[in-house]
């Protein structure tokens, strides 16, 4: 289940970065462009600026003309693109003007212009082209090698049952994992503890009685046969009590006696090997357990390890 959460965490955080890069790198080009509109239009007014004036100064607009005229006359340069041609260059009349060609500075600032514009076009197309990439990628990532079974399904239901969606989960974690879990679980008052392998655990125990308590069929293994012929054994309350202790005196007999029950008995002859030998063939692990597992100081070493076992009694 943290594994879970950890995974939905992560693709979150995971999006959050890439739209806020997106976003930081919208802002910073349209900062650029405005700075850059922002120079070419005082430089532009600049350069007009200067033109009028020496124009003015060519037609008799200068020191002795009116307001309204060096008004009239630098609008007329700034919008129309224009020049005035001295008096006695032409011959149409004293206030004829002329379009003028675009100079070699002009130019040369409408090309860089134009070749920033485009630059920044592409790179804002780049950048949402490798932000929809990142987004498909993440997409299919999280829809490849999904589990779509029955029992799948049913695991990601329990798992997300158990999350506290109102939590956030940078502040508290865990409530953010089992916040649900806590609540809709209460711990019995003969464990100290209670998990979901506790809860698996009961479940696996119902299955399996629902299982030994069914009739006996053909189709049944050995060790099924044997598992319901035990546990029938265990459950008919009315022949245990009938038999009493008879069984259980057998199987002391069986295994050499016991002074306490016999009078008759004698140390000579008895070997506690043999004995133990006997009941952990008859009755499995009685006393300890042997076996093999990995060593709890380095699981990759596999060691001989010995423990308490369990008396096997109905």
């Amino acid at each position: 289940m943290l594994i879970v959460a950890v995974a939905v965490v992560v693709v979150v955080l995971m999006l959050l970065v890439v739209v806020v890069v997106v976003v930081v790198v919208v802002v910073v080009v349209v900062v650029v462009i405005v700075v850059v509109v922002v120079v070419v239009v005082v430089v532009v007014a600049e350069v007009t600026k200067q033109e009028c004036t020496a124009l003015n100064s060519r037609t008799g607009g200068g020191q002795g003309s009116s307001w309204s005229d060096l008004v009239l006359n630098m609008m007329t340069c700034s919008l129309a693109r224009v020049k005035f041609l001295p008096k006695s260059d032409h011959h149409l009349g004293s206030s004829h003007v002329v379009y003028r060609r675009w100079t070699k500075r002009e130019r040369l600032l409408l090309a860089l212009c134009a070749l920033f514009f485009i630059l920044c076009v592409v790179f804002v197309a780049v950048a949402f082209t490798r932000d929809a990439q990142l987004r498909s990628k993440l997409s299919r990532a999280s829809s490849q090698n999904v589990c779509m079974t029955q029992s799948c399904i049913r695991t990601a239901s329990q798992l997300m049952e158990g999350m506290d969606y109102s939590a956030d989960p940078c502040q508290d974690f865990f409530q953010f994992a089992c916040g649900t879990w806590n609540r809709k679980h209460v711990i019995p008052e003969d464990k100290p503890t209670f998990n979901t392998f506790d809860k698996l655990h009961g479940e696996l125990q119902i299955i399996v009685r629902d299982l030994l308590e069914r009739k006996f069929d053909d189709e049944d293994s050995e060790a099924t046969k044997k598992a319901k012929l035990l546990y029938a054994s265990c459950t008919n309350v009315s022949q245990v009590e009938k038999m009493g202790d008879k069984p259980l005196r057998g199987v002391i007999k069986n295994l050499g006696g016991w002074p306490i029950l016999d009078d008759r008995w004698s140390s000579q002859g008895f070997v506690l090997e043999d004995v133990l030998g006997r009941m952990r063939k008859s009755y499995g692990s009685f006393l300890w357990n042997c076996g093999v597992g990995a060593d709890d100081k380095n699981s990759a070493v596999n060691i001989i390890q010995v423990k308490i076992g369990r008396l096997m009694i109905c």
